[in-house]
């Protein structure tokens, strides 16, 4: 539901538009610092079991990462919960939608109401943005964006992290996980703030949708650090079943297909565990498996385990080197791959409901694990209860 003040935002954007006010967009203006910041990189990652599996002469994957400054922005306008910035002369500052700048005429803009801006003082860190309220994307796409601007913010020790309005509640969890205080967040709202002193790094992650190699790792020991040390455990399914698309029809027979080969394997939901329990349960995980989705990116939380990613389709193409799950695993040290279920069910579309025959499935998962590469994984499953 919409609250009054986001409603007379878009109120008056529309009659700025009947009137024919144009929306005057930059990359530089009043106000504006450009601040070096990440340094392009590249990384090679090794894929071999997903390569032999599908009998791929590329046994690495090359990830890479763009040079990304930090804009420090005066009296910057921040509107709305995805925290679009407008300068002090009321343009759109076009790096609000870096790397998709070339997608403005898709994007919904609300100008700034200056007349009813929130002001703030001091130095702020903007940390919200597109898919801000999406847990998997703000765990690898927005947090990384906090600890590569951590020197930076050493020099502001004053500084407060701005996230999306209603969401600081769970933000939190995930700042206090890498190591910045919590108290330091604080909410924006539905309509305009007039900021200060602003510090904006737009995304930094590469041809992936994934930051480098060092960030994904620096999440992951945050996490471990958070989850502390415990003994391997259960391999997990991650289901979908109280998901509002995507799910897996037959989870229940796949499930069963799996215990036949990997033993005990426990179905979890995520939102009925804490952050703290997630990272518990997928850290001690030999095998972390489940339809392709959200819950999937916690594979950040593990270390030396297998993730295996389920997909429709009768090819992986499209799907294999997904940054959000087979390149974020590898990057963290553990093995990953996908399996697709050879089936015309849900081709060509991403967000529907879909099953993998179970014959399938088994025949897959069975072959996989048989990889020489994942003995020590196979020695750390655990039998069936």
């Amino acid at each position: 539901m919409n609250s009054p003040i986001r409603t007379l935002h878009e109120s008056a954007e529309f009659l700025r538009k009947t009137l024919g006010i144009k929306l005057k967009a930059v990359s530089e203006g009043p106000g504006v610092e450009k601040i070096p910041l990440q340094k392009a990189g590249q990384a090679m990652i090794d894929n071999s079991v997903e390569a032999d599996f599908y009998n791929l002469p590329e046994k690495q994957i090359k990830h890479e990462w763009p040079d990304v400054p930090c804009y420090r922005i005066k009296n910057a306008y921040v509107v709305g919960d995805t925290g679009q910035i407008f300068l002090s002369d009321g343009s759109l500052f076009l790096p609000t939608f870096y790397p998709h700048e070339h997608l403005l005429h898709r994007m919904k803009v609300r100008r700034p109401l200056p007349l009813l801006a929130r002001k703030i003082s001091g130095t702020v860190f903007h940390l919200t943005g597109r898919n801000h309220e999406n847990r998997g994307h703000f765990l690898m796409q927005h947090l990384p964006r906090l600890l590569e601007a951590a020197p930076l913010l050493e020099q502001h020790p004053d500084h407060r992290i701005l996230v999306a309005p209603g969401h600081a509640r769970w933000q939190k969890r995930y700042i206090g996980m890498v190591g910045h205080d919590p108290e330091r967040v604080i909410e924006g709202t539905q309509g305009t703030l007039l900021v200060e002193d602003l510090l904006y790094l737009p995304h930094i992650y590469g041809a992936h949708a994934l930051v480098s190699v060092d960030l994904c790792r620096a999440v992951r020991d945050g996490a471990l650090r958070l989850g502390g040390a415990t003994a391997s455990g259960s391999s997990l399914f991650i289901s979908r079943t109280d998901a509002p698309d995507k799910r897996l029809l037959n989870e229940e027979e796949v499930v069963e297909g799996a215990r036949e080969i990997l033993g005990d394997v426990r179905v979890i939901h995520l939102g009925q565990h804490s952050l703290q329990e997630q990272i518990q349960l997928f850290s001690a995980a030999p095998v972390v498996m489940g339809p392709i989705g959200q819950g999937l990116c916690n594979n950040i939380f593990m270390r030396d385990n297998l993730i295996v990613s389920l997909v429709p389709g009768t090819s992986i193409d499209g799907h294999m080197g997904n940054g959000h799950t087979t390149i974020s695993a590898l990057a963290c040290e553990n093995k990953a791959i996908t399996l697709c279920s050879r089936s015309m069910e849900a081709e060509g579309n991403n967000r529907s409901n879909w099953t993998f025959p179970i014959a399938e499935f088994k025949q897959q998962l069975t072959r996989l694990m048989a990889h020489p590469d994942l003995e020590k994984i196979r020695q750390r499953l655990r039998p069936r209860a």
